[in-house]
């Protein structure tokens, strides 16, 4: 094991714990500030990882961890990382000091991300996705990554709408299979949609969607009826004449 783990150690032992460091298997969440908290699996409590004792390990991780008992509770040291949670990152792509850099989104990212391999066209400071091809093993050290592909102009919200998905692990680009069955959607109203259905399509609705919507479901209109009377029709999209449960999708929906 390296020194400084027994120093660790050995320091909380001066601080008053009289017992061995006990390993447990854990799930670590950072603070911006690069101090942690290790999950038991066993949902037993949460052990205090100062920043000096992450080694390597990063937010979301699962990680084993030797504690000891501290004056606010147990304290402890990642002895090594038993998974990573992460693969990717989202950022802000910087040239500094000659060197490719990676601004992560997420603050609890809180090694130094370089960026190496090839760029994708005018990839420089703009948002792009990462792909990481090398973890930190030890304190201080840097995280390696690729540039996947870019994502858009920082702070606009097409951008900001696709960094959301790929934090909630929903990848923003559709399957091959979705996009072919999304091709077969028939864009002209056939016979058997009419079907309990009254055709209104010769009055003036009006969508009350803004511009930027992604969907446009709710219309409105007001028919005049005779001199003075007027009719407010409300259509609402019925999306299930489209979207059956169980298919390819309402599955990605679902996912999303």
């Amino acid at each position: 094991e390296p020194r400084r783990a027994h120093v660790v150690v050995d320091a909380a032992r001066t601080e008053g714990a009289d017992v061995p460091p006990q390993t447990v298997r854990c799930r670590l969440s950072l603070h911006p500030q690069a101090f942690g908290f290790a999950e038991r699996e066993d949902r037993s409590g949460t052990i205090f990882i100062p920043a000096a004792n992450r080694r390597g390990a990063m937010d979301g991780d699962t990680v084993l961890v030797s504690h000891w008992p501290a004056e606010r509770g147990d304290e402890g040291v990642v002895r090594s990382v038993v998974a990573r949670q992460r693969t990717r990152l989202s950022g802000l792509l910087r040239r500094q000091r000659g060197r490719l850099t990676l601004q992560p989104d997420d603050p609890r990212v809180v090694d130094a991300v370089e960026v190496v391999g090839e760029l994708p066209p005018d990839a420089l400071d703009m948002t792009v996705l990462a792909d990481i091809v090398e973890y930190p093993s030890t304190h201080g050290e840097r995280i390696l990554v690729t540039v996947d592909r870019v994502l858009g102009v920082p702070g606009r919200l097409a951008t900001e709408t696709i960094k959301i998905l790929l934090e909630h692990g929903v990848d923003p680009e559709f399957s091959p299979a979705l996009l072919a069955a999304a091709e077969q959607v028939p864009t002209e109203v056939t016979a058997a949609d009419h079907v309990g259905r009254a055709d209104l399509r010769a009055l003036p609705f009006m969508t009350i969607d803004p511009p930027d919507a992604r969907d446009f479901d709710d219309a409105v209109c007001i028919e005049r009826i005779g001199k003075d009377g007027v009719r407010l029709h409300v259509a609402v999209a019925d999306v299930s004449h489209y979207v059956r449960e169980g298919d390819v999708f309402d599955t990605e929906a679902a996912l999303r």
